[in-house]
């Protein structure tokens, strides 16, 4: 069982490795009719220039040159026939040529240009058999030392202006590799810098957002300063004016105590001083010498305190506002008043003393 299951594999293998190997043998056999054929184009093109030299009609030539075409595509065909069906053989071409009969022997330059069955090489010749495809000689196909020298000449001096070509594009060549390695190293150059200077413009950026962020500060400060100048300006304007306003109640104070002392002077000397007192020589206001009557008299300063005196002032203080809702101008009329009473008053206090000084010589002082 094993043994019959291991045969068609084997068979299967087999049948394989022999479709390989015809695949391989019509390959080669294609590639070396394209030999043969790339062998007598190169014959038939070296007798073409031969003929060319010896004076060879060109018919000749171009036969030849069809029948090898003939030749090469029925090689051709033939290679491709025998890939798709490997049990077809063709039959054999007259020119299809061995590999090593593809030119004639060596020191034979004698080209047959008869076409005789009898000269075709074979498609199954062997290494040992080599056939002269070419045996009969044509002296037309043959090159003379001159023609060679000729033919040399003209080829070296195509080659001179090929090669001089080739000279001019290889110092084309120097100078563009030299300007390519100039050009790479300026730039280089440039590109180092380019980043020289774009760290320069990095520090420039700091340095103006430096110079930036300090001129607002200073603008600020300078603000500040202003604003503070003015409140300070401000400030010592209402200063000034409280002073104005302090000084002018101080003045208002002090008018206001004149006119209470003045106020208060009056009331207690109209108190102290009667009409009837005068001329009996009691007791004076202004300190004069004293009789015996002044130490007993009821109407003595010393008998009048200062709450009575207070109340009396308050009284007139209230009478006097009153009177400076009514009118503001009488306050001043009043003060005049004041000061024509008080030189009256002065001067009755002067008659009074001389009065007493009279009583004084009059009436004798008691003990």
């Amino acid at each position: 069982m094993s043994t019959r299951q291991k045969n068609p594999e084997t068979l299967i293998r087999v049948i394989e490795q022999l479709k390989n190997k015809d695949k391989l043998i019509s390959q080669l056999e294609k590639d070396l009719g394209h030999q043969w054929v790339s062998a007598q184009q190169a014959a038939l093109e070296r007798a073409a220039v031969s003929a060319s030299c010896d004076g060879v009609g060109e018919e000749d030539v171009q036969a030849n040159l069809d029948l090898l075409g003939a030749a090469a595509l029925g090689a051709g065909l033939g290679g491709q026939q025998q890939q798709q069906h490997p049990a077809f053989s063709p039959p054999p071409s007259p020119y299809t040529l061995s590999s090593t009969s593809a030119l004639p022997p060596k020191g034979n330059n004698e080209i047959d240009t008869t076409g005789s069955s009898s000269q075709t090489p074979s498609s199954t010749a062997t290494t040992g058999s080599v056939e002269d495809a070419w045996s009969p000689s044509v002296e037309g196909f043959s090159l003379s030392k001159q023609d060679l020298q000729k033919a040399l000449k003209e080829s070296k001096e195509r080659n001179k202006e090929l090669v001089e070509k080739c000279r001019a594009y290889l110092h084309r060549t120097k100078e563009l590799t030299a300007q390519n390695r100039a050009y790479k190293d300026s730039s280089v150059k440039l590109l180092e810098e380019n980043k020289k200077m774009q760290e320069l413009l990095e520090h420039s950026k700091l340095r103006c957002l430096h110079l930036s962020r300090q001129a607002n500060e200073a603008n600020a400060e300078r603000t500040w300063a202003q604003q503070t100048s003015q409140f300070m300006e401000q400030a010592r304007m209402e200063l000034n004016e409280a002073h104005k306003t302090i000084a002018a109640l101080k003045q208002a104070c002090s008018d206001k105590d004149r006119r209470i002392e003045l106020i208060q002077h009056r009331k207690k000397r109209r108190r102290l001083v009667g009409p009837d007192d005068r001329s009996i020589g009691g007791e004076t206001y202004f300190g004069y010498e004293e009789d015996a009557h002044s130490v007993d008299s009821s109407l003595s300063r010393s008998t009048l305190s200062d709450d009575d005196v207070w109340d009396e002032v308050d009284d007139d203080d209230d009478d006097d506002d009153d009177d400076d809702d009514d009118d503001d101008d009488d306050d001043d009329d009043d003060d005049d008043d004041d000061d024509s009473d008080d030189a009256d008053d002065n001067d009755d206090d002067d008659d009074n003393d001389y009065d007493n000084d009279s009583t004084r010589k009059i009436i004798p002082r008691s003990e």
